[in-house]
């Protein structure tokens, strides 16, 4: 394998590993919204819509 097919080999590696930021943020509410808001609660952000869990971002 030469160097250059290394490095494009790496550079695909790299960007497939790149999380997408707001798919993470998503995620990161619904398992908040689990552990603190189970019982309901009046945070804003839980209301914005069209995400993971029902309304996250």
């Amino acid at each position: 394998m030469t160097l250059n097919e290394r490095a494009v080999l790496l550079n695909e590696l790299a960007q497939g590993l790149r999380p997408q930021p707001l798919h993470v943020l998503g995620l990161a509410d619904a398992r908040r919204r689990e552990r603190y808001c189970a019982d309901g609660c009046g945070h804003d952000w839980h209301q914005l819509g069209g995400g993971v869990g029902g309304g996250a971002l």
